[in-house]
């Protein structure tokens, strides 16, 4: 084939194009991402709480977990510079600057140099006492990984002169496109982060602090309070506070909260509440919002089942051949419990087999027994020395609340409650417990 000179002019120009549109496209915010939708849910009433891990299912495509949160405090404010670390590009310089956050090295640090138009550095000293400021103590000096260029935004490492490889806690932020000189200068300064959102507004009032001379290290010193002090206060400076945080915040609403509460903590874990009194369904949404202030919402639904089962739904769920059988006072099985109570104990009215008494005295003098959860009538514990006189110790509306309970537990349909003897500072031992069931009225 014979290529004119136009057409490999066209071709290239067009693959030229294609290049800075990419480059362009990649660095745009893309937002959160749905990674796996969240999956409807079953929970029971007054059941246990549900946590989800809410990182499983949403994701930020531009920022690898964990992200880090710069607060930056000066002139009486604290603002948060976010940042996003080149894991892939400088994975080793990265994990060096999240072991000095884990160490706690990166607190009370402060901004030490400012070169307008060029680099704010931070990481190399902090707060002493006795208005000293001593260096931030360093590790093991990490690997040059200059890979991605010193272009504005970015955060790299600083490095003692004609020393490649002497980076340690030491990082400044790139106030401008400086690749033709970091790039190429001591080996390739290390770009490991880059700035998010707002960040970099932030980082241009902090650059328009005017800075002294107090000599060495501190030549190009930001401070805030005009005129310069010569014995500067820790408010006069720009204190730098460093913590790792995820790269998505969660937020979430339940459109029926008296039927599922929910709750969100800072490391994204959701923790679905069902209600103890409503059974019903309700529809949760997640809102993520990233740390460029994109937001991604997505729903799914709750639907929290009733675990109260009436005595007249028990009725018609049993099999009675006659009906004065189901009757709340008959024993059919003839074994010398009554239906309410098969109903109250959940065991089978048509079988005189009971795999447990469902109650026992414990050796201790406690009363442990197990009932129908949220059962649907007035379930009610007393206690007694001499079979004459009856004490309540408990009833059902008092559920785990109760003054005498020591130990609640639900088990599927089943809550098991173990009871003390004396709740109410009665001298009372009893020796004798019964369980009381009332149906209605009666």
């Amino acid at each position: 084939m014979i290529w004119s000179k136009f057409t490999i002019f066209r071709v290239c120009t067009l693959a030229f194009l294609c290049l800075i549109l990419s480059r362009y496209a990649s660095g745009q915010n893309q937002g959160p991402a749905i990674t796996t939708p969240l999956p409807d849910q079953m929970l029971d009433q007054g059941g246990q709480s549900l946590d989800i891990d809410l990182t499983e299912f949403m994701s930020d495509p531009d920022v690898t977990s964990p992200a880090v949160q710069l607060d930056m405090t000066y002139k009486g404010k604290t603002e948060p510079i976010y940042l996003a670390l080149f894991w892939d590009d400088s994975p080793k310089t990265a994990q060096n600057f999240v072991d000095y956050i884990e160490a706690g090295r990166f607190e009370g640090n402060f901004i030490h140099r400012s070169v307008p138009g060029f680099i704010i550095q931070g990481g190399g000293y902090r707060f002493g006492e006795n208005s000293t400021y001593p260096r931030v103590p360093a590790f093991s000096s990490v690997q040059n990984e200059p890979v991605v260029s010193n272009t504005r935004g970015t955060v790299a490492m600083a490095k003692l002169e004609n020393a490649p490889n002497s980076a340690t806690s030491g990082w400044f932020i790139n106030l401008a496109n400086n690749a033709s000189n970091l790039d190429i200068q001591n080996g390739g300064f290390t770009a490991f982060a880059k700035v998010l959102g707002n960040g970099m507004t932030i980082a241009d009032e902090i650059a328009d602090i005017p800075n002294y001379n107090y000599g060495g290290a501190f030549a190009n010193l930001p401070l805030s309070r005009d005129p310069f002090p010569d014995d500067p206060l820790r408010t006069d400076f720009v204190e730098t506070n460093a913590s790792l945080i995820e790269p998505l915040q969660f937020s979430a609403t339940s459109s029926d909260s008296d039927v599922v509460t929910v709750s969100v903590n800072d490391e994204g874990e959701l923790t679905l509440t069902p209600s103890t009194n409503n059974a019903g369904e309700a529809t949760i949404t997640i809102e993520a919002t990233d740390l460029d202030g994109a937001k991604r919402e997505t729903t799914f639904a709750v639907d929290v089942l009733s675990n109260v089962l009436s005595f007249e739904d028990w009725q018609t769920a049993n099999s009675f051949s006659d009906p004065e059988d189901a009757l709340a006072n008959n024993d059919p099985d003839k074994d010398g419990w009554i239906n309410l109570l098969e109903y109250v104990l959940i065991t089978d009215p048509l079988n005189p087999t009971h795999p447990d008494s469902r109650s026992e005295a414990l050796g201790n003098g406690n009363f442990r027994f197990s009932i129908r959860k949220n059962v649907a009538t007035d379930v009610r514990v007393e206690s007694s020395i001499d079979l004459e006189s009856w004490v309540q110790i408990w009833n059902s509306s008092q559920g785990q609340s109760g003054p005498g309970v020591i130990g609640y537990q639900t088990n599927e349909d089943l809550a098991t409650i173990t009871l003390r003897p004396n709740p109410f500072g009665l001298n009372l031992v009893p020796r004798y417990w019964r369980i009381t069931v009332v149906e209605g009225d009666s």
